[in-house]
């Protein structure tokens, strides 16, 4: 069944989960002014079909103590990424495309949200050009998620594997800068709740 714009997703939900949202550098206070700006103009900000992009929802996918992170690769970019995708018309937020988006990327069905439902990260980028779809931007609020570290599947046709990384095997691997900073982000806020329940 083909994605379809979501219709259920209040737009003003998502401006208040930007607004509310501290970014942690410039590179992603710039991603987050352009993101308001777009969703501020939008008619529906969640259609995959509109130009000139879309706002996409992903997990970073952690286990309790952030020692390890969840990763997929993705079939036709070649590339390890967090799960994450387009909105569907049942979504009843963001939040939950990148929830739904994670369980159906990597076979988990238990999910934690440690930090609530705030946006952990975001992102602007562009996406190539293929399959009759012409070049477009995906606005990416990513949320942080954590879960055991069960053995996941790919399930999924995009996805082409899916597996833990420990933190000396992410310094080893290509990752895109912005996945890089999302993981630190994830890093501090876990080292933070651990600590807390520690205390």
């Amino acid at each position: 069944m083909p994605d379809t714009p979501v219709r259920r997703a209040p737009t003003a939900d998502l401006l208040a989960l930007l607004i509310a949202h501290d970014p942690a550098d410039a590179a992603e206070a710039a991603a987050r002014t352009e993101m308001l700006a777009f969703v501020r103009s939008a008619s529906d900000p969640f259609d995959r079909r509109a130009l000139p992009g879309h706002v996409t929802g992903s997990a970073i996918i952690a286990d309790g103590a952030g020692t390890a992170f969840l990763l997929v690769r993705h079939r036709k970019l070649g590339r390890w990424l967090q799960p994450g995708g387009h909105a569907q018309a049942d979504d009843s937020s963001i939040f939950a495309t990148a929830t739904r988006e994670a369980r159906e990327e990597t076979g988990l069905t238990v999910l934690e949200t440690p930090y609530g439902e705030g946006a952990l990260h975001l992102d602007v980028h562009e996406i190539p050009a293929r399959n009759g779809e012409p070049v477009h931007r995906h606005f990416d609020v990513r949320f942080l998620l954590t879960a055991s570290r069960m053995r996941p599947r790919h399930a999924v046709d995009e996805v082409s594997d899916a597996a833990w990384f420990t933190a000396p095997e992410l310094e080893r691997m290509e990752l895109d800068h912005s996945l890089r900073r999302a993981l630190v982000r994830a890093r501090l806020v876990l080292q933070s709740v651990v600590a807390r329940e520690e205390n």
